[in-house]
């Protein structure tokens, strides 16, 4: 006779911070990421102080055209492996209105919704897998592209909880809808 498989815990924690209800969603690791990452950090780093000093050197429009380039690979990379290592997203409904906050460590970036103007908030069902999850995401600098919960804000469509995975989805669903005026799971 076997034991019983485990059910896997939701990745979502509800909190109380300063007398408001939360929910946290932490980043998700990708442990080939976190394994890669400080190494091409590294070679980005040390090929990123050669250009620099050679444009120190002798001016060269094209490598200081190339370190702005390079300068805006180094934070995209620096800070998902950050957000990897202590990033997560914050969802707080306060007054019938949300604030979708993300945050690594200290740092905090956010995004606040009238909750009257939320539209069709729904469980996104679409994974188009690890590689194209996080596309167009850059921590702290952008919103993501796609994610498990979806609303219509205007004429955008708003992604959130894009690190959320099986049932998180639907618990984050369920408790946004509970808290947002009934207007946001109107269809």
């Amino acid at each position: 006779m076997s034991g019983y498989v485990e059910p896997r815990r939701m990745r979502h924690r509800i909190e109380y911070v300063g007398g408001v209800e939360q929910l946290r969603l932490p980043v998700r690791r990708h442990i080939l990421a976190l394994l890669f990452l400080p190494f091409w950090l590294t070679g980005w780093t040390i090929g990123g102080a050669d250009a620099i000093t050679e444009v120190m050197d002798e001016p060269n429009l094209f490598l200081a055209v190339w370190l702005c380039g390079w300068a805006f690979g180094w934070v995209a990379a620096a800070s998902a492996f950050a957000a990897m290592l202590v990033g997560s997203e914050i969802l707080r409904v306060q007054g019938g209105d949300l604030e979708v906050i993300h945050r690594i460590g200290p740092l905090r970036r956010s995004w606040r919704y009238r909750g009257g103007e939320i539209r069709h908030l729904s469980r996104c069902y679409e994974d188009d897998g690890f590689f194209t999850r996080g596309r167009g995401w850059v921590p702290l600098l952008s919103r993501p592209a796609r994610g498990e919960v979806a609303f219509d804000y205007g004429s955008d469509r708003i992604f959130i909880a894009m690190d959320a995975t099986g049932n998180d989805g639907d618990a984050i669903e369920e408790w946004l809808t509970a808290r947002l005026p009934r207007s946001a799971s109107a269809a």
